[in-house]
């Protein structure tokens, strides 16, 4: 059984050890972490989550959006951490287990962090590029990763709308 508080400790030692210049290191293996999560059948579900999240660290290193509070930044780098991690508490190559304390640690780190996820993601919408190809994909994997949330999917028509009457 997964013990939670062993997976709390070896995930805050992580968090406390974070520095900006891992933050780089970190956008550096985004690709690598977007790939083990799209291929592992119960991780693929949090895709979606993951690339908003990367999106945040991109944003907040540019300097874009720096809304964010360290402790924020700090949580959503030991989360994609951990998650490329192979051998943290459940090592990633036991069936099902494997990945069952990654998705744990994403979902506690999602809900810890949520209100400054929103925040960003509506911060997002409206300042989407010029590229639509661009935009279109950062408005896919905001809408995926927060389906039902009302402020968040006006924002995504209110886009659309605008798109529209640019054309």
């Amino acid at each position: 059984m997964i013990n939670k508080n062993e997976i709390f400790r070896f995930f805050e030692n992580i968090k406390s050890n974070i520095q900006k210049k891992d933050l780089e290191n970190l956008l550096k293996k985004s690709n690598k972490l977007l790939e083990k999560v799209s291929k592992d059948g119960k991780l693929s579900k949090y895709v979606n989550q993951i690339e908003l999240l990367i999106q945040m660290l991109r944003d907040y290193i540019s300097k874009d959006y720096s809304k964010l509070p360290w402790k924020t930044i700090a949580s959503i780098a030991s989360v994609l951490i951990y998650i490329l991690m192979p051998a943290d508490i459940i090592p990633d190559f036991i069936p099902i287990l494997g990945v069952a304390d990654d998705i744990f640690i994403l979902t506690a780190v999602w809900k810890l962090i949520e209100e400054d996820i929103k925040e960003y993601a509506l911060w997002k919408l409206r300042n989407l590029p010029q590229d639509d190809e661009i935009a279109d994909q950062i408005i896919n994997t905001i809408s995926k990763a927060f389906p039902n949330l009302l402020p968040i999917k006006k924002a995504i028509e209110e886009n659309k709308i605008k798109n529209r009457t640019k054309e």
